[in-house]
């Protein structure tokens, strides 16, 4: 594991060609993006029909679907952790039936 510097180091290239490498390469983190991206669509896609279901509730997507249900954020990750799937694999979001109004 790439150790993290600290505040006296300077961050080089070497840095975070590390830590490029410990992830697995350009193409790996590439396709996680992508991936996570996915997620988010299929969330967006579906959140109509979710809302229905999962009022209030915080819903973890993957590219496959909805993947654990919980009251709250703590309870999601556990879920998650429980099952064995990594929190990186997932969109996460609480679907608010009565969302704080937003002054733009």
């Amino acid at each position: 594991m790439v150790e993290s510097p600290t505040t006296d180091e300077v961050v080089d290239e070497a840095f975070w060609e590390g830590i490029i490498e410990e992830i697995g390469g350009l193409e790996v983190i590439a396709e996680k993006m992508r991936m996570f991206r996915r997620c988010i669509k299929r969330m967006n896609d579906e959140r109509d029909a979710l809302m229905e279901t999962y009022p209030d509730k915080w819903v973890a997507m993957s590219e496959d679907g909805v993947v654990a249900v919980a009251d709250d954020h703590k309870g999601v990750l556990a879920e998650l952790d429980r099952k064995g799937i990594d929190r990186g694999d997932v969109f996460t979001e609480l679907l608010d039936t009565n969302p704080p109004v937003m002054i733009l």
